[in-house]
């Protein structure tokens, strides 16, 4: 069992049902392979709106001794939607999305399950398994734009090496997220 990237046409209808903050979310993990967690904590010093980066220490990271922090390139549609968030002072440590920073990650009214909301709002299937003693596995999570980010990327011609580091992976693992039909 794995994570199955989002088509264009499942991103497109994503974003067609979510709100402001669900829309960047949703361009941080398919144009900048953020995970949902990493997404939520970010201030705007972690946004660079003249160079067009966005710099961050990812969280399953940032307890290892040489944990990097990664630089990624902000897509023209990403910078779009994070120029549309409402900004409550121009502070580099408020946090972006204030509303969602403190929600916990897991449960029907955390992240996790907002998301998958708007999945059903899209009309996506997620491809749910339920094995027998286990809880369901979802195919199509918000961990799949981490997967929707890599096969991009790969279908784009964009070097191993380069997926790997703007993917924050210090191992071959950015290999299982490839999908060559997204």
């Amino acid at each position: 069992m794995s994570r199955e990237p989002f088509t264009v046409e499942e991103l497109k209808a994503i974003l067609a049902v979510a709100n402001t903050d669900w829309k960047a979310m949703t361009l941080l993990g398919a144009y900048a392979g953020m995970r949902l967690r990493d997404a939520t904590s970010l201030t705007w010093r972690n946004v660079d709106l003249e160079q067009k980066t966005i710099t961050y220490l990812p969280l399953k990271k940032a307890r290892l001794p040489n944990a990097s922090k990664v630089r990624v390139p902000i897509h023209p549609d990403l910078l779009d939607a994070l120029l549309h968030l409402p900004v409550d002072g121009r502070s580099p440590d408020a946090p972006i999305f204030p509303g969602l920073k403190d929600l916990p990650s897991s449960g029907k009214t955390g992240l996790s399950g907002r998301f998958l909301a708007i999945l059903e709002r899209a009309k996506i299937d997620t491809m749910p398994i339920r094995r027998p003693g286990s809880r369901k596995f979802q195919a199509k999570t918000f961990h799949s734009l981490r997967h929707t980010f890599v096969s991009l990327m790969a279908n784009s011609g964009v070097t191993q090496e380069l997926r790997k580091e703007l993917a924050g992976h210090s191992s071959d693992v950015h290999r299982t997220y490839t999908d060559r039909k997204s």
